[in-house]
């Protein structure tokens, strides 16, 4: 995409002839391309990232014999998320979080920002849209 923007090589367009060529950009095809595989990965690392914090979270909750979910309650953890839903449910267990260096608002933004890509809407398409 970044040789296609900066028309390097192999990417240099012709000189434009009005008469037989259109007015779509040269190389639009292969920068499409390159733009939804770009897309697909970043989905597909936001989707195991957000799954390892939660496996993380799931094991050493089972490691440590506690039920989070039964501390706050199933509707807490579906209302709240599971990253606020365990940091609630550790809490309950004794865990200060006070003295932890995570930034939460991170972790919550990576789960927010994976849900669209795992809860699509359009058959068609896999980017995001608002």
């Amino acid at each position: 995409m970044r040789k296609i923007d900066a028309q390097e090589a192999p990417y240099q367009p012709p000189p434009f002839d009005p008469d037989t060529m259109s007015l779509e950009p040269e190389f639009l095809q292969e920068w499409l391309r390159a733009q939804a595989g770009f897309q697909m990965v970043g989905q597909t690392c936001l989707s195991m990232l957000s799954d390892t914090l939660k496996i993380f979270f799931m094991t050493h909750e089972e490691i440590n014999g506690f039920d989070c979910m039964g501390a706050c309650g199933k509707g807490f953890f579906k209302k709240n998320g599971f990253i606020q839903g365990y940091r609630t449910g550790f809490a309950h267990y004794g865990v200060d979080w006070s003295q932890c260096l995570v930034d939460f608002d991170i972790l919550e933004q990576v789960v927010l920002a994976r849900n669209p890509t795992q809860h699509g809407n359009d058959i068609i398409s896999t980017c995001i849209h608002d």
